[in-house]
């Protein structure tokens, strides 16, 4: 997913690049790659499981099991054939069941996962009926001659849209994560469930970072959400709600929260900094979430041999 970064990110990426330079080969004798010749059927059995669970929310079916764990055995169980299983379920175009592909079941399960993250799960349906709402009363606003509110409901009608557009345009690549989570803060739902400025403020920190805002960050965006007073949030000038929302889904901190959430979902821990090092690179430039996710997938970590 291409996007231009803003100059902030290119310096980051300098610093990140000298920084992991490509040491000096160093041969250690007797340093023997990986032998998977003492894992079991069994182990690569639940190895499958357990990526089509988290990756599509279902088990495999017998014929894709039994597909997969001879493609795995055959090539020796090698990160090659890991990650081309990991990228087949996350963007193939096949099918093991009748009604939809496995890229089409990943992404759809992964925009649930964001709402059920960012909107408490809440369903397209409830979404569309409060579109509903809105259209009703929309032309009754219109009929009255009232355009000013006429034009405020067309506004939340469009964000509330924005989210459901957020499946198909992830799936077409045609959307960044920030603006994913841009669309996930700034609409009906995450308004009525954080409601007033106070928790506004605290869930966004929370819920893209991991963390509770400062006083001097509260501070700094309260009249700037409440007022539309301009200040500095982290690092950028804002002066309304969307100027604070495209501050906190383009920040350093945004990313980083990004790969702390693909390690809780996954393996069910905190990333370790040099993770966070490793994936924050190509995550800036790309905003690729597949790839983090990628990286976990085909650990011996995840697959527990």
């Amino acid at each position: 997913m291409s996007f231009f970064p803003p100059r902030w990110i290119l310096l980051l990426m300098g610093i990140l690049a000298a920084c992991s330079q490509t040491p000096p080969e160093v041969l250690v004798p007797d340093n023997q790659a990986p032998n998977y010749d003492g894992i079991s059927t069994l182990q690569i059995r639940n190895y499958v499981n357990r990526l089509y669970i988290d990756l599509l929310g279902r088990e495999p079916l017998d014929v894709e099991m039994d597909r997969d764990v001879e493609v795995l055995r055959t090539a020796s169980l090698s990160e090659d054939a890991r990650r081309a299983l990991v990228r087949s379920l996350q963007t193939g175009l096949g099918t093991g069941t009748a009604d939809t592909s496995y890229q089409n079941a990943f992404f759809h399960r992964w925009y649930e996962l964001t709402k059920a993250r960012m909107l408490e799960g809440v369903s397209d349906g409830e979404i569309m009926r409060r579109i509903g709402i809105y259209e009703q009363a929309a032309v009754k606003d219109s009929l009255l001659g009232d355009m000013v509110s006429y034009m405020l409901i067309q506004q939340e009608i469009e964000k509330l849209e924005n989210v459901l557009k957020v499946e198909q345009l992830w799936k077409q690549d045609s959307i960044s994560l920030s603006d994913i989570y841009g669309r996930m803060l700034n609409n009906y739902f995450y308004d009525l469930i954080n409601m007033n400025t106070f928790n506004f403020i605290r869930a966004s920190y929370d819920n893209l970072f991991w963390r509770l805002p400062t006083q001097a960050e509260f501070d700094a965006a309260f009249p700037v959400i409440e007022y539309n007073q301009p200040a500095i949030v982290l690092g950028q000038s804002v002066s309304n709600k969307d100027d604070y929302i495209y501050a906190l889904t383009h920040s350093l901190e945004f990313f980083e929260g990004m790969i702390h959430w693909a390690y809780r979902s996954l393996l069910s821990r905190e990333a370790r900094s040099e993770e966070v090092i490793q994936a924050l690179e190509d995550l800036l430039i790309s905003q690729d979430f597949l790839n983090v996710q990628q990286q976990i997938l085909v650990s011996d970590e995840y697959a527990n041999f």
